[in-house]
């Protein structure tokens, strides 16, 4: 396997940890029209809404998903 992978932690990715956030980018007051913000956490909501109901009808609990 690839070095990177050995690196790579997904959790980093996730976009509540990105640029955005660290980057002070989240404030809708500070940047009122940054489309790229607001359709990028509006569409990682969502996504991350179905993921987690999809997981709930397969997994009934959080200690088997961590297996």
């Amino acid at each position: 396997m690839s070095a990177i992978f050995k690196i790579f932690l997904f959790p980093f990715y996730f976009l509540t940890n990105s640029v955005i956030r660290v980057a002070g980018l989240c404030n809708r007051d500070i940047l009122p029209n940054f489309h790229y913000r607001d359709d990028a956490l509006d569409l990682w909501s969502a996504v991350n809404t179905y993921v987690g109901e999809t997981l709930k009808v397969y997994y009934k609990c959080d200690e088997v998903k961590r297996l």
